[in-house]
């Protein structure tokens, strides 16, 4: 936490790093690398991702600069922890950047790995079951194309988890009520 926290100081005081459009691999004072998204530009906030070297290995994770969502995140798996189960892990909120697990995947590149059959009737299997399970507990989805990778990451095995933490309690909705 203390080389995040310090990372996070450095970006916060750095004009390129809420701006990251092109931003190419930075190594930070304390060896953390920071980069960004190539394919997903941060939308809503400003996303980076943080490679920490540790005495084990490397903690690898996503920072996102709008700490409401992670607020609304918190509350949804408050009111039902089946949320959890399918979007990123928060780690924590430091100086006003959300700290979430980085997930791996096919994103965007769905619309290809989809035309692969056994991708496909993994991944189809696995979003309907989502779609049951989530329904069943008056959990809806917003703002997701599964077919397109829209706010999608999955795996070659057609598992996946939604990239947004907000895409499962809509606030303009009653849910999980």
């Amino acid at each position: 936490k203390e080389k995040i926290t310090s990372a996070l100081a450095q970006i916060n005081t750095s004009e390129g790093f809420r701006n990251p459009d092109g931003i190419e691999e930075t190594v930070l004072e304390n060896e953390i690398t920071v980069s960004s998204p190539g394919d997903r530009r941060g939308k809503h906030a400003t996303v980076l991702f943080l490679s920490v070297p540790t005495e084990s290995g490397t903690f690898e994770c996503v920072v996102r600069s709008n700490e409401y969502d992670a607020k609304r995140y918190k509350d949804a798996v408050d009111k039902n922890p089946l949320v959890a189960q399918f979007v990123p892990k928060l780690y924590d909120v430091i100086d006003g950047w959300v700290v979430m697990e980085r997930l791996y995947g096919n994103e965007f590149a769905i619309k290809n790995k989809i035309l692969e059959e056994d991708f496909r009737n993994a991944f189809a299997k696995n979003c309907a079951d989502a779609v049951y399970i989530l329904s069943s507990n008056n959990i809806p989805i917003d703002d997701v194309k599964f077919s397109e990778g829209h706010n999608i990451i999955a795996k070659d095995d057609g598992s996946f988890r939604f990239i947004e933490q907000t895409t499962l309690m809509p606030g303009n909705r009653n849910s999980l009520d």
